[in-house]
């Protein structure tokens, strides 16, 4: 018995994908506090958790009227805050 041979339509790099979720560009200036987590991890010497921005936030850390974080705001006053100090134990 012989088989017989289809053609296949090679799919393009778009189509192949398409059926995954595209990663979306975090922009700096509106992130999620989960966002500002996983960016602070990357550049940190260790773990940076959610608990631990919503813990900044109550204690008065700058946030969009929306909800999301500046990454510059959120820096500068994570550095107000160890200048005077007031660091996380």
């Amino acid at each position: 018995m012989v088989r017989k041979r289809t053609k296949t339509k090679k799919k393009s790099a778009r189509s192949r994908s398409a059926g995954r979720s595209a990663t979306q560009p975090i922009s700096p200036v509106s992130m999620t506090v989960a966002q500002m987590a996983k960016a602070l991890t990357a550049v940190s010497a260790g773990p940076v958790k959610a608990t631990q921005i919503r813990a900044d936030l109550k204690a008065g850390a700058p946030s969009n009227p929306d909800g999301t974080l500046n990454l510059v705001h959120y820096a500068a006053w994570m550095h107000q805050q160890i200048r005077n100090g007031q660091t996380r134990s």
